[in-house]
C-alpha cells in the first residue's frame, strides 16, 4: 500500500510541475513569468502574441508546401536548420 501511495504521489508531484510550466514558462523562449516581470513584459501578451506558437507552427507548414527554389533568405536559413533537426533559429531566453 506504501509503494502505491508514493507511486500516486509521485505522480501528482510531476502533473503539478507540467501544469506550473505550462501556466509559467513560455514554450517558444523558455522565459518564465517571473523573468519578464523583472523585465516589465507582461507574460501573457508576450505567449500570445510575441511567441505564439502557432505562428512557428504556420511558418514551419508554409516552407513545407513552398517550393524551397523560391524561399528568400530568412526562409532558407530556417528551412535548412528545420532539415538538419536544429532548432537554432527558435528564439531562446537570454538572462
Amino acid at each position: 500500500l506504501g509503494v502505491l501511495y508514493d507511486t500516486f504521489s509521485e505522480l501528482r508531484i510531476k502533473q503539478t510541475d507540467q501544469e506550473n510550466d505550462i501556466k509559467n514558462v513560455c514554450f517558444i523562449c523558455q522565459m518564465t513569468r517571473d523573468d519578464s516581470l523583472a523585465k516589465g513584459i507582461d507574460f501573457a501578451q508576450h505567449c500570445s502574441k510575441t511567441h505564439d506558437l502557432w505562428n512557428y507552427v504556420y511558418f514551419m507548414i508554409y516552407l513545407h508546401m513552398s517550393d524551397a527554389n523560391k524561399f528568400d533568405s530568412v526562409q532558407s536559413y530556417v528551412w535548412d536548420k528545420m532539415m538538419e533537426q536544429n532548432n537554432c533559429w527558435i528564439p531562446r531566453f537570454q538572462d
